[in-house]
């Protein structure tokens, strides 16, 4: 991986006031045939909350759009489309180079396109629109970029100041340091390979985070109260009792659950 920044690539047509960009049709970039738009038509006197079919959020507070400065007049249009895997960037032609020339790997990519009308809407200065990726595991190290044509008319991506740190982000950091200093010692840190306990990669597909949590903090008492998952590990394994971690919170062994679903979709164990 050397020599390639891990990030979040998210473009935009809608610009700042502040921001001096030469107009152009950012579709043709995209080659949007190859990419579904998803269209959402709102009110800009309330705050709003889009969802987009591939897992993008889009969270438009209420007066953030304006046209030419004023107020938009008419109804509001918003089209979203959505570039969260490998062939959402090959079909659609998505290019991830920087204005310096260096490749970047996009961990998704969002487009989105405000119209009144017909007629095309800037953010109002100030405007704080924020986009989260629900549906990408979370990368250490990524960062935002945005896109902007060249002179060539080519897309390029320069760096935003900084990637916002969302609650999904701060759990599964939480869950990575808590796992290491509470986890590690039975179970793997690659997630593949069986130890005193088994492994844990993608225990999310089999496990819901519920009964997760409650076999964490006490899996004695579970085996007790004759859970059955409970007594099946309990004889696969030897007849060894998990340690209880009952000084963990609910929200903490939450936040390990959230890391190891992050970290196995993130390197793929089921393939």
């Amino acid at each position: 991986m050397k020599g390639l920044s891990f990030c979040i690539i998210m473009f935009f047509v809608l610009t700042a006031c502040n921001r001096d960009q030469p107009s152009l049709d950012f579709s043709e970039l995209l080659s949007g045939d190859n990419l579904e738009s998803t269209l959402f038509n709102i009110s800009l006197d309330q705050d709003t909350l889009l969802k987009g079919k591939k897992g993008v959020e889009i969270y438009i507070p209420k007066g953030s759009f304006v046209e030419n400065g004023q107020a938009p007049q008419g109804k509001i249009k918003i089209e979203l489309k959505e570039a969260t895997s490998k062939t959402d960037f090959i079909i659609a032609n998505l290019t991830t180079i920087t204005k310096e020339g260096q490749v970047l790997e996009s961990n998704g990519m969002a487009y989105i396109n405000a119209t009144a009308d017909g007629k095309a809407l800037q953010l109002k200065e100030g405007a704080n629109v924020q986009i989260v990726f629900t549906n990408v595991p979370y990368i250490e190290g990524m960062e935002v970029y945005y896109g902007a044509p060249n002179q060539k008319g080519q897309m390029t991506w320069e760096k935003e100041d900084q990637l916002v740190e969302t609650d999904r982000v701060k759990a599964i950091k939480q869950g990575s340091k808590l796992y290491n200093e509470n986890c590690s010692s039975c179970h793997s840190t690659s997630l593949r390979t069986n130890m005193t306990g088994p492994a844990l990669g993608n225990v999310h597909l089999f496990r819901d985070k519920e009964w997760f949590v409650q076999h964490v903090r006490n899996s004695q008492k579970m085996l007790e109260e004759g859970d059955s998952l409970s007594i099946c590990l309990f004889d696969t394994w030897n007849k060894s009792v998990m340690s209880s971690f009952e000084h963990l919170t609910e929200q903490e062994v939450e936040s390990i659950y959230w890391w190891l679903k992050n970290e196995s979709e993130d390197k793929k164990y089921n393939q």
